[in-house]
């Protein structure tokens, strides 16, 4: 798979779109032999939208909440065929037995990002093949900075759309604000107190309409430590840092120093000290002397009467998080009151307005720079002047080579020929 990430964690358990949820009972006794099942029915959208050429649906049997390969898939190609899709997966009766919680999600790729997504179905045990019938799939909107919980077996996410904190379940979008709480962290929805989300530590409850669905845990069981990682050049030189442990490798490796060390904080510095080495991070923009790709910090270390100067963070949480709204394409600014937009999420797809329709696209992200597919939008016609400039903008961000990100905080993309696209949250 075009690293569906477990299917963008179940595709719709992150991506959590739309659709109805139709349970499916297979009926698998635990001692049967493990002989396949045959499981089909067939894709559908409602939106009176085509497909393009190169579009691959992907159905896939997952263990819900599990961050492993699928125990099927099925990948169509589907040469410019259009919904209803018919499918038919095989699948292993002793791997859906052993599952904990089987579950059929199905989408739609275009250039290797989700376009369509359905809601997780539940697949339980029995015996005999399965027809599924139509498995709804909607546009898929994705969710940046995304935690993914179970709650009494539904998948409910919590994270941002459109720089709001926001609950999704079964593929409805609830607008949170912070709450009154005797403990924990409690959100409500916007206009409606009787839904909400409450963590407590590692527990959480949540309301839908004042329907409590309790016993939320975490998918992908707990998280590990975070590494802060750095490098520079010139002697090169890398930098691990995990809790109070730091590792330092320099001279191009020759040299490694391993070592616990306190840790300060203050402001946007952070610094670690041992014996005979000191690290400082700071939080703002260090753009990398060999390639120029830019991170979140800059690092100075100081070890045996030497100072070592680079850069610290992953350049692509630059990117991810809230949208990005543009300014300028090429020079020649945007239209009044027109919008063309960029966001970014984790899994390396970019979506958003390109003036008139809504687009996706997937990104790469290397240490030499950024490049982006050919990106897949809605089919709405608009005044030829935002269809101009919407072309305008296709066309630059599919030559984008590189990012930076100026002094005012303004994302730059980009070209080999001189083209960019500035961009502002």
């Amino acid at each position: 798979m075009a690293k569906l990430s477990p299917m963008t964690r179940n595709l719709a358990a992150a991506a959590g779109v739309l659709a109805t949820s139709a349970c499916a009972a297979l009926g698998l006794d635990k001692n049967a032999p493990a002989a396949d099942a045959v499981i089909s029915g067939e894709l559908i959208y409602r939106q009176k939208i085509a497909l393009p050429d190169d579009a691959t649906a992907v159905v896939e049997i997952r263990d819900a909440g599990s961050t492993g390969a699928p125990i099927a898939e099925q990948r169509i190609d589907l040469n410019g065929r259009q919904v209803p899709i018919p499918f038919e997966l095989s699948v292993s009766r002793k791997a859906l037995a052993a599952a904990a919680a089987p579950e059929l999600v199905a989408g739609v790729m275009i250039d290797g990002a989700p376009q369509w997504a359905s809601e997780p179905q539940a697949v339980k045990a029995a015996a005999g093949d399965l027809s599924l019938g139509a498995i709804m799939l909607a546009p898929w909107k994705p969710i940046a900075f995304a935690t993914d919980y179970r709650c009494g077996g539904k998948p409910v996410l919590i994270g941002v759309v459109e720089e709001k904190m926001t609950m999704r379940v079964s593929g409805e979008d609830f607008p949170l604000k912070e709450a009154p709480a005797a403990s924990g962290a409690k959100y409500e929805a916007e206009g409606d107190p009787t839904t909400w989300f409450w963590s407590k530590g590692e527990e959480a409850t949540a309301s839908v309409r004042g329907e409590t669905i309790s016993g939320c845990k975490k998918a992908g069981g707990e998280s590990t430590m975070s590494v802060l990682k750095a490098r520079g050049n010139e002697p090169g030189w890398t930098l691990e840092i995990a809790g109070d442990n730091v590792v330092l490798l320099s001279d191009y490796g020759q040299t490694r120093v391993e070592t616990k060390a306190s840790k300060s904080v203050k402001g946007a510095v952070k610094t670690w000290r041992a014996k005979d080495l000191s690290v400082t991070w700071e939080e703002k923009i260090c753009a990398d002397d060999a390639t120029g790709m830019p991170h979140p910090a800059a690092v100075t270390i100081v070890h045996g009467g030497k100072t070592l100067r680079g850069c610290g963070g992953e350049p692509k949480s630059l990117l991810v998080g809230a949208e990005w709204v543009v300014e300028d394409i090429n020079g020649g600014g945007v239209i009044d009151d027109s919008r063309a937009s960029l966001l970014f999420d984790d899994e390396g797809r970019v979506s958003g307005l390109s003036s008139c329709n809504r687009y996706g696209a997937s990104y790469t992200l290397t240490g030499e720079g950024l490049s982006i597919s050919r990106a897949a939008g809605t089919l709405m016609a608009c005044a030829p002047a935002l269809m101009d400039q919407e072309r305008k903008f296709f066309d630059t961000l599919a030559k984008v080579s590189g990012f930076s990100i100026d002094p005012t905080g303004a994302l730059i993309l980009t070209t080999p020929d001189g083209g960019r696209i500035l961009a502002r949250r």
